[in-house]
This record gives structure tokens, C-alpha cells and sequence, in this order.
């Protein structure tokens, strides 16, 4: 594609040695270039710094104490100079194309302000064959409203604001309700352009409970905001 616009990658990192290069060469792989690629090393206690630094230019690395995802997606976001951002966790994958079709969608007349994709998830070689019989897979892409699929400009983002650095379990669900509240113009594409990877440190099957109750206090609270915006 000619005059691609600047377009920033975000992925924050936590303890992803085993993933991180994966998720940048996914990045990397794009049938379009992106202009720069920032990790967040989010306090890691491993190498996922020394992998993903390996890489120099486009990649830039960049640390601070562990926080949660939502600060770490917020200093990435400080540190882009791209005209669109995209974001990706370290652990999962974006297809090829991804980027591609999404500047396509923003092409439309009218254009959409925020572009999703689907997602197809895969079960990480890695893990032992416990967790593959236990975990049973969509065998169709999934509608990914999810940080992973999202590509909207930067001054969309700085108009929805930043990710909640209070919320350690459903920061994206508040961030992408403000966005909906704001009324801007969402769409998702039916094709897939993320690749989730499934394995034992994922958070939703390490701590079923704690990240469903986290969930639960986080949409309780979209509900009330959106009452006391609604009675005003």
C-alpha cells in the first residue's frame, strides 16, 4: 500500500520471555510497515528486556516497575509518535494482514474511528497436555473486542483518554465502555487479525475467581457511571 501513515505498536510485557519475540516478529511480519514498535517491560524478573531489546530499530524497549497493563499500555502510548496505534500482548500474535485491512476500514467514507477484528485462539505448544484437555477451543474466529485487535488513531485515543493504572483486571473494558459513551464511530471486522495464545500463566486461567470478580466490580461501575450520566 503507498502513503501508509505512521503507525505505533504498543506491547506491554510481563515475565514473556518465552512469547515476546514471537509477538514483535508478528508485528514486524506486517503486509504493511509499521513505523515503530515500543515495549514496556512492566517489571519483569526474566529476560523478556534483554530478548526484545535485542531486536534495535524499529523496536524500542522501555522499563518500569511493575504496575499492571494499564500503565504499561499508557507509557507506550507516551512514548509513540505514530499517527495510529495498535496494541498487542506479548504472549499473543497478529496475523499478517491485520494492519492492512484495518487502514482499509478507515479508508470507508464514512470512516470508522475505532477498528476491531476477530480473533482465533490457539492452545500454546508449550504446555503440557493437562491444560489441552481441559481447555476447549471456539473452532470459528471470535468477534475480538479485546486491546490485541484495536487500531484507532492517536488523537482518537487522547480523546477517549488513558487506561485506568488503577485497575489491574478489565482496564480495557472501561476504557473501550468511555469510548462507547462518547458515541464514536466503532467497527469490527469480521475477518480475524489476532491470534490469542492459550496457556497456563494466562490470567483469566490462573485466577478464574479473582479476574471474574475484578470483571464484575468493573462493569458495576460502567453501569453506575453511565446511571448518573443518564439522570443528568
Amino acid at each position: 500500500m503507498s502513503n501508509v501513515p505512521s503507525i505505533s505498536a504498543v506491547i506491554p510485557a510481563f515475565n514473556a520471555v518465552n512469547y515476546v519475540a514471537e509477538a514483535i516478529d508478528s508485528v514486524l511480519a506486517q503486509t504493511v510497515s509499521v513505523w515503530e514498535v515500543i515495549v514496556v517491560d512492566d517489571g519483569s524478573t526474566d529476560n523478556t528486556f534483554g530478548v526484545a531489546s535485542s531486536y534495535g530499530t524499529p523496536v524500542k524497549c522501555v522499563r518500569q516497575d511493575r504496575a499492571g497493563p494499564g500503565r504499561a499500555r499508557n507509557r507506550g502510548v507516551s512514548q509513540a509518535r505514530g499517527a495510529f496505534l495498535a496494541f498487542l500482548d506479548a504472549d499473543d500474535l497478529w496475523l499478517p494482514d491485520k494492519l492492512e485491512r484495518q487502514l482499509a476500514a478507515f479508508a470507508a467514507d464514512p470512516s470508522p474511528e475505532i477498528v476491531f477484528g476477530a480473533v482465533e485462539q490457539f492452545i500454546c505448544p508449550l504446555v503440557g497436555e493437562s491444560l489441552t484437555r481441559r481447555v476447549r477451543l471456539p473452532d470459528q474466529p471470535q468477534t475480538g473486542l479485546v486491546a490485541g485487535t484495536m487500531m484507532l488513531s492517536s488523537a482518537t485515543f487522547a480523546t477517549v483518554g488513558s487506561f485506568d493504572e488503577t485497575l489491574h483486571t478489565g482496564e480495557f473494558i472501561d476504557w473501550f465502555a468511555r469510548a462507547k459513551d462518547l458515541g464514536l464511530r466503532i467497527e469490527a471486522l469480521s475477518a480475524p487479525v489476532m491470534r490469542r495464545r492459550i496457556h497456563t500463566h494466562n490470567k483469566g486461567l490462573r485466577d478464574r475467581d479473582t479476574y471474574a470478580s475484578g470483571y464484575l466490580s468493573v462493569l458495576r461501575e460502567i453501569l453506575r457511571r453511565r446511571g448518573k450520566l443518564s439522570a443528568d
